[in-house]
């Protein structure tokens, strides 16, 4: 999880440990991100957007990318952005806007990782990596 405001960042990790979810790490800024990318491999990012103080998480995808495909819900109040498109380029990524539920997070994970997340928690006691 790569977000900025540590109490959304904690409700997320929280949510997600619920689901069956395993929280490789939490950054709150893009070259912490990398490091723990780097190091972890996780199954799926939720990156916000715009970080303060750092590179937009837009840019962190492009160097995420050459760690391996993996793939991005990127989290953001702003609805209406013409980056947007060049971001969401590929089933890998999504967007979420906020506010918004946490059923629409979990859906959204859930999407993103496709059958995978369903067969692992359903078939063994393996978790994904977030």
């Amino acid at each position: 999880i790569i977000e900025d405001e540590p109490i959304v960042a904690r409700n997320i990790a929280n949510l997600l440990k619920t689901e069956g979810f395993e929280i490789a790490g939490v950054a709150t800024n893009c070259n912490k991100a990398k490091e723990m990318i780097s190091s972890n491999q996780p199954d799926l990012v939720i990156c916000n957007l715009y970080l303060r103080f750092s590179e937009r998480g837009s840019n962190l995808i492009k160097t995420i990318r050459k760690i391996g495909n993996i793939p991005f819900l990127f989290l953001s109040s702003f609805s209406h952005d013409i980056r947007l498109n060049k971001i969401l380029q590929t089933k890998s990524e999504m967007y979420l806007s906020a506010p918004f539920s946490n059923e629409q997070l979990i859906s959204a994970v859930k999407k993103l990782l496709g059958n995978i997340a369903n067969n692992q928690r359903s078939s063994s006691s393996a978790l994904l990596s977030i």
